[in-house]
């Protein structure tokens, strides 16, 4: 197959942070022989299947066995959640740049709401899907979520109509939809979620 046909599969992942000494362990299932990250809010450290540890942000180029690998561990050391987009692929690791930095010109950027800014009974958190911190940014690509809630109370993602799109019980795998509208996570539980963790993965201007 050409280096032009070969296709990439992508994953955004929010890797949740480093807790009373323990990194964050995120483990995904993508496969290739060689790994790309796109965009990391932060540098991370990551391994190919069984093997060991390496360093990882964005713009990384690594390549892996020529047997390739079918999975990857993400080891978060910072206080604060990581929202990273992984590509991998059989693509060759001289073209892989110029293929996937013109299809996919993005950033990532994370939003704990934990603390201070976790959900109270019946609370919303809008995402307008706009970086007010980057004047210059373009519309949102994507948006994942992910209810970490310690006490096992649930949230509701809502579209820009209103309509629920997603029932997150507590722990329950990231959500994640393709959309440039306002998306609003809603507790709607009686108690106070502790922690929702938000990834979005904006277009470049």
């Amino acid at each position: 197959m050409s280096a032009n046909s070969t296709p990439l599969a992508s994953q955004t992942i929010v890797v949740p942070p480093a807790v009373l000494g323990s990194p964050g362990i995120y483990k995904v299932q993508l496969a290739g022989q060689v790994l790309v990250c796109r965009a990391s809010t932060s540098p991370l450290l990551a391994k190919l299947d069984a093997g060991s540890f390496f360093p990882i942000e964005a713009g990384f180029v690594i390549p892996g066995p020529v047997s390739g690998f079918k999975a990857i561990t993400l080891q978060n050391n910072n206080a604060s959640p990581v929202v990273i987009t992984l590509y991998a692929g059989e693509l060759g690791i001289n073209v892989i740049p110029n293929n996937y930095s013109k299809i996919f010109p993005t950033y990532s950027k994370g939003t704990d709401l934990t603390g201070a800014t976790q959900l109270a009974a019946g609370a919303v958190a809008v995402f307008n899907g706009q970086d007010a911190n980057n004047g210059a940014a373009g519309a949102r690509k994507q948006i994942t979520v992910q209810n970490c809630d310690a006490n096992g109370n649930s949230v509701t993602v809502l579209g820009d109509n209103g309509v629920a799109l997603a029932f997150l019980a507590a722990g329950s795998p990231p959500w994640t939809i393709e959309d440039a509208g306002s998306i609003t996570v809603k507790n709607t539980s009686a108690g106070v979620v502790t922690r929702v963790i938000v990834g979005e993965v904006f277009y470049n201007a």
